[in-house]
């Protein structure tokens, strides 16, 4: 089990085509974000593998939208999920 946060970027202009990330509850990339009132950032989750994370965000949007709408997510290496950066689609 690894310990995440997710934080959604969608209101940046960032270099990601990604608007949800994944990191450690720990890790330094969160403190630019937190306080922003222009995104969100979650609160910590424990999570088995990047997959059940990612099943579990869109299963909604997958529901209201087909694969559509799923949302793109960039798991980074602080998650303890991943060696190394990964996104996974739809």
């Amino acid at each position: 089990m690894a310990n995440i946060v997710f934080i959604n970027t969608d209101n940046l202009d960032t270099d990601n085509d990604e608007s949800v990330e994944v990191h450690a509850p720990n890790c330094r990339h969160l403190a630019r974000h937190r306080g922003n009132p222009f995104f969100e950032v979650g609160e910590p989750e424990e999570w088995d593998s990047a997959q059940a994370f990612f099943d579990d965000y869109n299963e909604a949007f997958i529901a209201e939208d087909g694969p559509d709408g799923a949302w793109d997510i960039r798991f980074l290496p602080c998650s303890g999920l991943v060696s190394k950066s990964t996104v996974i689609t739809a």
